[in-house]
């Protein structure tokens, strides 16, 4: 493994979104149900958008690719979380939520453009 400031920075993001997805659902969520708060739907989303996060830059992390292969953890992960939650629909058991899939297409952008910005690529036109 080479560690290299890069990496360092996954791994830094990898644990800053682990920790708000954990606080997400184990914190924030229970008081907003106990309390009947209408956040407009954060709290039932919050897993999916910050682990999604999680997840990109916990295999960014690990797999330490080139930026142009690391491109495409981007539409992997969304696409493939988002098949796993229509996938729920199918599921006994299991509950299909379309908030869901908007809080992972969104987590993805938000990855995707901290992504551009560690890497300098971000265009100002």
């Amino acid at each position: 493994l080479r560690f290299d400031r890069t990496r360092l920075l996954y791994f830094l993001l990898f644990a800053i979104f682990f920790a708000l997805t954990e606080i997400g659902r184990d914190i924030y969520r229970p008081y907003i149900y106990a309390n009947g708060i209408n956040d407009f739907g954060i709290a039932d989303t919050v897993g999916n958008f910050f682990g999604t996060i999680t997840q990109i830059y916990f295999m960014l992390f690990l797999l330490y690719p080139t930026y142009e292969n690391g491109l495409w953890f981007f539409p992997f992960f969304v696409i493939g979380y988002s098949v796993y939650e229509i996938a729920q629909f199918f599921m006994p058991g299991s509950y299909f939520d379309w908030k869901d899939i908007v809080a992972t297409i969104l987590a993805g952008g938000v990855a995707a453009l901290l992504y551009q910005k560690i890497f300098g690529r971000w265009k100002d036109e």
